[in-house]
Parts: C-alpha cells; sequence; structure tokens
C-alpha cells in the first residue's frame, strides 16, 4: 500500500491551507519526494502563470508589445508542459481550454490602465508578488500590494478562472483574503483598507472582512498546520483524505491514492475515467495495451473488464498486477479506453 512518508509543515501559505483544508494528505503526497514524479504540471495552471509573470513585470503599453511578451510566456510555458507531460506529446497552446479568452481579456486589462487606478489616492509605493510572513507560522507573496500616498493599502489578487460559486466568492479565494490582510497588517502595522480580487471570468471583486475574520483565518491556517504534523507524526496520513469528487478532480497523486481509488465510482461523473484493475494480458505493437480485469472505475456501464490503447513502451506491466490508470480517454462504450498526453499509471500491487 502506498503511505506517504512526508516532512513537517512550518510555515503555511494561504494555498498550502486551502490544500490542508481541501485534503491534507495531498499535502503529504506532495511533501513526499518519493511521491514527486507524479506531480505535473496542466494547461489550467499554466495559463495562470503566464498572467501573473506578465502581471508582475512591466506593463506592455501597445497590442504589438502585449503580443511579443504573451508569446515569450507562452513558449516558455509550453516547453514546461512539453517536459512534464513526456513521453506523451501535449497540444499547442491554442488549443488549451480557455487560451484565446485569458489572452483577450489580459490583454485588455493591461492596456486599460485606468481600471488599475485606486480613488483613494495616487500611489506612494507597490510591491508585486512580495513574499510577507508572520514568524514560522504564515507566509505568503499576494499579486500586488499598492500603498497609498493617503496611507491607505490594497491588496489585490488576479485569477484567470471565476472566483464565484452561486454567485458568492469561493471559500478558498476568501481564506486567502483573509490570510493576505493578517499577513500585512503584521508588516505593515496597518490593516488593508481594500481586498480587491480580478478575474478574468468574473471582474473586479472587492472582498469584505474585518480584522477579526483575518484572525480567525490565521488560527485556523496554524490548526490545519498543527493537525497535518500530528497525523505525520503519527503515521496515520491516510486519515486525513477526504476523498469526494470535487476535491479529487484535479489532485496529482490520484493513481496512489488509496483513499480515492476506494471511494471511485460511477457516480463520480468527470471529464475522464479512472480504472483500478488487475492486468489480465499484455499486449505490444507500436505501443502496448493492456486487458484489465476491473475492480474500481467511474465508468458509467459498469464493466467488468476493460482494455488500455496506446501506452508507452516504456511502461512495464505483468500479468496479475494491480494497477490503477487516470484520466483516460473512452474510445467505444464496451470498454476500450487509451491513454492521451494528461494520463498516468501507477502500479498499486505487484502480481
Amino acid at each position: 500500500m502506498w503511505r506517504p512518508e512526508p516532512s513537517k509543515l512550518k510555515s503555511v501559505s494561504p494555498t498550502e491551507m486551502n490544500r490542508l483544508a481541501k485534503c491534507a494528505l495531498a499535502t503529504a503526497f506532495e511533501r513526499d519526494p518519493a511521491f514527486s514524479a507524479l506531480k505535473r504540471t496542466n494547461t489550467f495552471a499554466l495559463l495562470g502563470t503566464i498572467c501573473h509573470r506578465i502581471l508582475s513585470g512591466p506593463r506592455p503599453g501597445t497590442r504589438t508589445k502585449f503580443e511579443a511578451v504573451w508569446s515569450e510566456h507562452v513558449a516558455w510555458a509550453y516547453s514546461r508542459l512539453v517536459a512534464s507531460c513526456s513521453p506523451f506529446n501535449p497540444p499547442v497552446a491554442r488549443q488549451w481550454p480557455f487560451y484565446n479568452q485569458t489572452k483577450i481579456r489580459l490583454r485588455a486589462n493591461l492596456l486599460n490602465s485606468a481600471s488599475h487606478q485606486s480613488k483613494s489616492g495616487a500611489t506612494q509605493e507597490s510591491w508585486n508578488e512580495t513574499a510577507i510572513g508572520v514568524e514560522q507560522d504564515l507566509c505568503g507573496t499576494p499579486d500586488k500590494i499598492i500603498r497609498f500616498a493617503n496611507g491607505t493599502i490594497k491588496v489585490i489578487e488576479y485569477k484567470t478562472g471565476s472566483v464565484l460559486i452561486g454567485g458568492s466568492l469561493k471559500p478558498e479565494i476568501r481564506r486567502q483574503m483573509l490570510l493576505y490582510a493578517y499577513l500585512c497588517n503584521h508588516k505593515f502595522d496597518e490593516w488593508p483598507t481594500e481586498l480587491a480580487v480580478y478575474s478574468f471570468h468574473d471582474g473586479w471583486l472587492r472582498v469584505e472582512y474585518t480584522p477579526s475574520h483575518a484572525i480567525d483565518a490565521a488560527a485556523d491556517a496554524v490548526r490545519l498546520r498543527d493537525k497535518f504534523n500530528a497525523a505525520v507524526e503519527n503515521a496515520t496520513t491516510l486519515d486525513l483524505a477526504q476523498p469526494s469528487p470535487h476535491n479529487c478532480l484535479y489532485c496529482h497523486f490520484r493513481t496512489v491514492c488509496i483513499p480515492f481509488q476506494g471511494a471511485l465510482s460511477a457516480d463520480w461523473a468527470e471529464y475522464c475515467t479512472t480504472i483500478v484493475g488487475r492486468i489480465q494480458r499484455v499486449d505490444q505493437g507500436a505501443y502496448k495495451s493492456v486487458r484489465l480485469f476491473v475492480e474500481k472505475s467511474n465508468m458509467e456501464q459498469n464493466a467488468s473488464e476493460a482494455t488500455i490503447l496506446r501506452i508507452p513502451l516504456q511502461f512495464e506491466f505483468h500479468v496479475g498486477q494491480l494497477v490503477c490508470f487516470d484520466r483516460l480517454k473512452p474510445v467505444s462504450m464496451d470498454g476500450i479506453l487509451e491513454m492521451t498526453w494528461n494520463s498516468s499509471c501507477s502500479i498499486t500491487s505487484p502480481s
């Protein structure tokens, strides 16, 4: 059985806090070097990184300059994706989901510089992606901190996707902004006057808060860290799992996560298919293919057997092994699927 043996957490960032709140077992896998190869980037994360890199640099003042900067960062991101997905060939950037929408909205945001000005007064100081922390407990890197001439402080976070659910700010976004407020108060000895999120999907949103909200969020972050560290010390990290379709959807460690595989069922409707099964037959040509006795899956037809095609030759399998294939593409309704550029596979148990 796969069981991560992570190092303890010293400080907690907003990203780490949200991961701990969602499923701390993912943090355990993340912090164990034995599972580092499973962490792969994806097109959504790379689009976000492209936008953050451009927003944190000099503003391109014309459309021509923007196109040049955009192309440079896209080339960098695509090289990262190719390296992450080897031996598969990922789609070119123009085929990524939300590629055009993200580019258009970022360009509009940058070229309309007036939208970034506050009514609070002229800017005295500003910091892009500046790391701030509170001793050994909390740390964070807001996308932008602005201190205006009148002494007020504004914290801005940029998001490429939607930050709303049911018309309200997503809990993880609110937690992130509350921690930034707490960290800014520690750094400047003053609470931010405004917390703002700019979503390329939803536009500008103001996060209403009070200092007590931020203090409570900071206390929650420390509590989650301490709970995680206790599980590490007691070797009970598997008990931290919170498997659900929402929590597990984008996790890197599904092929080695026993709680995820145990909870998997046809009710977990997703854009991709996961199968846990025992190898019945292995064939090899230009690619490998395997025939499986299915033990767990989210296939709607609840098949007892499945065939996986287009498996790169470097994957080694033996009859009788229990394996987990993740993010497969269905080829037909009779249990035939294939690996694609973002598929993964791990041996769950030997033969």
